[in-house]
């Protein structure tokens, strides 16, 4: 479990944003200039053909890690499943914080490898 202030500070950063079913949240090659967080709804991570479902996310789950920490670019595309309320952080601004929380970057970065 992340540490309350590191919470906290995220929670701050958090912007939210709604999306509608079938609208896609981000294409793959995009740039990564955010990281989501999915509050309501449910979302699929598609295939690089942008066809096939790699795999759902639902509520609490989070993505755009991968090209937020490590790519700088998307590597898959996301699309809703059904209207879905998200938060977003800025990478600049998440990149920032978790360098003040080493142990947080480093669990991210270790996620997104494994994805």
């Amino acid at each position: 479990m992340a540490p309350p202030v590191f919470i906290t500070e995220m929670s701050k950063m958090m912007r939210p944003s709604i999306a509608m079913n079938d609208d896609f949240i981000v294409r793959i090659n995009e740039d990564a200039d955010k990281m989501y967080f999915l509050h309501s709804g449910y979302v699929e991570v598609l295939c690089r053909n942008n066809f096939s479902p790699l795999m759902y996310l639902g509520k609490g789950a989070y993505f755009g890690e991968i090209g937020c920490l490590l790519t700088g670019k998307r590597s898959v595309s996301v699309r809703a499943k059904s209207n879905s309320v998200i938060y977003y952080v800025l990478s600049h601004e998440i990149i920032k914080l978790l360098k003040k929380f080493p142990e947080q970057m480093n669990f991210l970065k270790g996620v997104a490898m494994q994805r």
